[in-house]
């Protein structure tokens, strides 16, 4: 083991922390300019036959139909434990910048138009 002044020591340290982020800099470009080509080669390939393009990439996985382990019975049980909201039901006021709609003054008439209504 040599021995090295501290600051040689140092000064190596430094420029090997500017290596480092030298080298995160251009990773990260690269996988940029990889996201962009990628994206550029899925943008014409949907161009070129979008319903193609569709059907090799979004609907791809999902032909394939998985049989629940359980039954309904269960999984009604299991989402209502889970996802059971008591407050939901309660009547909901209205927020105080809402001002409250006027009921109606007259009934609605549902019976057909008279002659003198069409008239």
């Amino acid at each position: 083991r040599t021995c090295a002044s501290n600051s040689s020591i140092e000064e190596e340290r430094q420029n090997w922390h500017k290596l480092v982020r030298l080298h995160n800099k251009l990773r990260l470009q690269e996988i940029e300019v990889q996201r962009r080509d990628k994206q550029a080669g899925n943008n014409t390939e949907f161009d070129r036959n979008p319903f193609e393009f569709v059907k090799n990439n979004v609907t791809r996985g999902q032909k394939s139909c998985i049989t629940p382990q359980c039954s309904m019975d269960e999984a009604t049980k299991f989402f209502e434990e889970r996802y059971d909201d008591p407050q939901r039901t309660d009547h909901i006021d209205y927020p105080w910048f809402i001002s409250r709609t006027k009921e109606p003054e007259t009934s609605l008439d549902s019976s057909p138009p008279t002659e003198k209504e069409i008239e």
